[in-house]
């Protein structure tokens, strides 16, 4: 007898979309939020390997005696503003059974992470002779 003709949403049609629309919401913030966490991770990665090549690059030009007894100041240490958050540290070794070759190992870490570069450098003493 009577015809309905209201318009709009029910309650119900209502709560629906809003469920739909928060979950989606959810799912946006989590997937931005990881996409966040992945860049800055890589930036920290990218830094931290240019750092280790700057270290590297300071040991590369170091003589072999300096080389087989790593001075105090060339084991460890921190980096200056806009690095300060990334510390460092150095090893350097005789290769087993190469005459001359040492294995130099650069180890950047900050609070949540760490990066390792591993070089050889061939560095001859002085006065040695040949094979």
């Amino acid at each position: 007898m009577f015809a309905s003709a209201r318009g709009g949403f029910t309650l119900l049609e209502a709560v629906v979309a809003l469920t739909i629309l928060g979950v989606v919401s959810v799912t946006g913030l989590a997937a931005i939020r990881a996409e966040l966490d992945t860049t800055n991770r890589t930036t920290r990665a990218v830094e931290a390997a240019a750092l280790a090549q700057n270290q590297l690059a300071k040991l590369e030009l170091l003589p072999a005696r300096e080389l087989a007894t790593l001075p105090d100041s060339l084991r460890r240490g921190g980096f200056q503003p806009p690095h300060a958050g990334y510390r460092w540290s150095a090893t350097a070794a005789d290769v087993r059974g190469e005459r001359d070759l040492y294995e130099i190992t650069i180890g950047i870490e900050w609070d949540d992470g760490e990066f390792q570069l591993v070089s050889r450098v061939h560095r001859p003493m002085r006065g040695s002779s040949g094979p």
